[in-house]
């Protein structure tokens, strides 16, 4: 659902109380215990609820606040977050250019560089890199230039050992969800494209997609809104490290080979078979990702 005029903060804090309905079994807490959750502050927070009245999903009952009904997947806001500053607009120019292979791994760059590739002054291309660095895509070399990070084994084992922590997590969390909650329709619609993809041609950018959605859609199960921020974070240093080359498709191929019967698993609420599915996974990603370390994108 899109909604003109409503900025991004309201709909994310709306689509924060959607989560809330589905994830406390029809049942909100206070306004105040609501805005310490979704980490906003009560304006925020009203405007969202005043949208989702409207909509039908929440209404004002003899304690508060209380859901009207269980939410669908089509209340849900397709948030379309515009670039205010300069540094945010800078973010996806440079993420453009590490996906495309113009800065490799362990290549140094400058600010001053960028900033005149982008015509932009040094304050917001600092900005920007700094929130690039605490995912880990690149890092400052004290009085010296930034760098591209340089992935080894060790690092991909610590990645991937937090992974597994994460998903094992948000895998059970899943398991529990309604027959009617959004979530579980879009795993199946994301079944779908799977099978869907598998039929058709091959493009490993639409199948990343596809992959973020599916491991998305399982961390929004578990409504902890720091589990699924780590997972953005891991989710953009995978994409980055299996770009369009070799690894890169056999990845393709095994995800739409592993991800449709790990969706089965949540959907049948079997957690001892999805459990095991989903480490035979991550085991196979693990040393994917260890074999990408060799290869130099195009």
């Amino acid at each position: 659902m899109r909604s003109r005029g409503v900025s991004p903060l309201v709909q994310r804090t709306a689509n924060g109380v959607i989560d809330l309905i589905a994830t406390k079994d029809m049942v909100l807490p206070a306004e105040s215990a609501m805005a310490l959750q979704l980490g906003v502050s009560r304006s925020p927070l009203r405007r969202a609820l005043d949208l989702l009245r409207q909509r039908g999903v929440v209404r004002d009952g003899p304690e508060g606040i209380q859901a009207a009904r269980r939410p669908r997947t089509a209340d849900r806001f397709a948030i379309q977050t515009p670039h205010h500053t300069k540094s945010g607009a800078f973010t996806d120019l440079f993420l453009a250019k590490l996906a495309r292979g113009d800065l490799k791994p362990g290549q140094e760059f400058s600010e001053l560089e960028l900033a005149r590739e982008a015509g932009l002054s040094t304050v917001p291309i600092r900005e920007a890199l700094l929130a690039i660095s605490a995912v880990g895509l690149i890092a400052k070399v004290p009085r010296r230039h930034w760098v591209v990070v340089r992935f080894t084994d060790a690092m991909v084992d610590e990645l991937y050992d937090l992974r597994i922590l994460l998903e094992l997590e948000v895998l059970s969390r899943a398991m529990t969800l309604a027959e009617d909650h959004p979530v579980r329709a879009e795993l199946h619609a994301i079944q779908q494209e799977h099978d869907a993809m598998r039929r058709s041609t091959h493009d490993v950018e639409r199948f990343l997609d596809l992959d973020q959605r599916f491991h998305g859609s399982m961390f929004r199960a578990g409504g902890n809104r720091f589990i699924t921020r780590e997972f953005s974070a891991i989710s953009t240093l995978l994409r980055f490290q299996l770009q369009p080359t070799e690894v890169g498709i056999r990845g393709m191929e095994l995800g739409l080979e592993q991800h449709p019967p790990i969706i089965t698993a949540i959907l049948d609420q079997d957690l001892v078979a999805g459990k095991r599915l989903i480490r035979a996974h991550l085991c196979t990603s693990r040393e994917l990702m260890k074999q990408s370390l060799g290869e130099v994108v195009p």
